[in-house]
């Protein structure tokens, strides 16, 4: 490693995660988990282009507080996206981890917004 000059990090601000469909993931985020509703929007246009390389890119937006932490959900309209979602282990693949009272209640609740765990919590 290199010896750099301190530059502290505070906090983390948020968290993204693009999604295939925002209406669906603010169900599971809002009415599954619990979260709440900050705000929604719309982006576009060259910065959107030159931060994300989705040029000509659309993107509707939400952002959710759960937790103390602050998630913005992102639905990219416009460029290919891949037919396969990511797996767990291709790189920039992200996860988010919560601790819960029930692990069991938790999870019986949001299957009923499709997610499933994969392996035994």
């Amino acid at each position: 490693m290199t010896e750099q000059t301190s530059i502290p990090v505070r906090r983390a601000d948020h968290v993204g995660f693009a999604v295939a469909f925002l209406d669906e993931a603010l169900r599971f985020w809002v009415d599954g988990l619990g979260a709440r509703l900050v705000r929604t929007g719309e982006m576009g246009g060259e910065f959107l282009g030159q931060v994300t390389g989705a040029n000509g890119a659309k993107v509707r937006m939400a952002i959710v507080s759960l937790a103390d932490q602050t998630i913005e959900l992102l639905e990219y309209q416009g460029p290919d996206r891949p037919g396969v979602p990511a797996k767990p282990f291709d790189p920039g693949f992200a996860h988010l981890a919560f601790v819960v009272d029930d692990i069991d209640a938790l999870l019986v609740r949001i299957a009923a917004y499709g997610w499933k765990a994969q392996g035994i919590p």
